[in-house]
């Protein structure tokens, strides 16, 4: 009997499995995936990129299938507790340039991106996420060699539940730097 009982639940689990899967995709079909996007950036922006200069910050719409988060921090002790071991001495460098004025003035911005770099109808294809730190306050955060560091990781679907189940994997990758 418990055998039996046994097989009954794990095909009821299975039955429930397969249901809210079905569930997941109509809501992913129906809300899109720059919805998926939005609402997982927005997540990671008050986990990684708020500052005590920059809060309630929401993500961004750059184009059709391209959203990002930015912030700005200008607190010393905040921006040199960086983990990147290619930003981290930069930094460090910087904070010494500001060290006369107490860190008045230092000014790092900090990115996150998500980008379908492809995607077809059948909401499958693949999405690009990074992550930047730029301390090239001077020219604007132009992008410059040696000013900047970023980490990508990109993440290829043939079923939008994939994506769903990955992506906050993915942003916790290139987060990371942060």
């Amino acid at each position: 009997m418990d055998k039996l009982n046994s097989q009954s639940s794990k095909e009821d689990l299975e039955k429930l499995k397969v249901e809210m899967e079905t569930k997941a995709r109509v809501s992913l079909n129906e809300e899109g995936l720059n919805g998926l996007l939005v609402f997982t950036l927005d997540n990671f922006a008050y986990r990684y990129l708020e500052t005590s200069s920059c809060t309630d910050i929401h993500s961004q719409k750059k184009s059709d299938h391209h959203f990002y988060v930015e912030s700005e921090d200008t607190d010393v002790m905040s921006i040199l507790k960086t983990k990147d071991p290619i930003a981290k001495p930069a930094l460090i460098q910087l904070a010494k340039k500001f060290s006369s004025t107490k860190g008045v003035g230092i000014k790092v911005k900090y990115e996150l991106h998500c980008r379908f770099t492809e995607l077809n109808s059948d909401n499958t294809g693949e999405l690009e996420c990074f992550s930047i730190i730029n301390w090239n306050s001077d020219q604007n955060f132009k992008v410059e060699e040696g000013l900047h560091v970023k980490k990508s990781s990109k993440l290829k679907f043939s079923d939008p539940l994939i994506l769903r189940n990955k992506l906050a994997l993915l942003l916790e990758e290139v987060c990371e730097i942060f």
